[in-house]
């Protein structure tokens, strides 16, 4: 017996397959034969490779400098118990001591906002440090989102 297979004893939907699978290897083949480049041309092309590169890892380096720059350590310091649209004041739960002038933080609605805690009130008081478990009133510039966490600059 010879090892040949037949091509009648294979079935029809199998014989189109290797028939398919033949003519994708001939297409890939053929695409593959292209002009080779010459020694000068390779290195010129590594070169300018090279140097591009070089330009990219620089402008990296000097992106990622500002990115450090502007990252800045925040600490939780209270949360956002209320808003009076009114008159625009903001209710703090504090967690940690603030003083007025410290930079908070709040959550709004589309992202944050950031302003300097000016004025503070505590049973219609004024005062100048807030401590852990007190509720503080202070006008801000834009409302922000209740029960978000409020956030200290350090």
């Amino acid at each position: 017996m010879s090892q040949e297979l037949d091509p009648y004893r294979i079935p029809a939907y199998q014989r189109k397959k290797s028939l398919a699978a033949k003519s994708r290897s001939s297409k890939v083949s053929s695409i593959k034969k292209t002009k080779s480049k010459t020694i000068e041309e390779l290195s010129i092309l590594d070169s300018q490779k090279s140097n591009l590169f070089e330009e990219e890892l620089e402008k990296m380096r000097n992106i990622n400098k500002r990115e450090l720059k502007s990252v800045r350590e925040m600490k939780i310091c209270g949360q956002c118990e209320g808003y009076f649209e009114k008159i625009n004041v903001a209710i703090i739960k504090v967690t940690s001591p603030i003083r007025q002038g410290d930079r908070l933080v709040f959550e709004k609605s589309e992202g944050l906002f950031e302003q300097t805690l000016e004025s503070m009130q505590r049973d219609k008081k004024d005062i100048t440090l807030a401590r852990s478990g007190d509720d503080i009133g202070t006008k801000v510039a834009m409302p922000p989102k209740i029960g978000t966490p409020v956030y200290k600059v350090i």
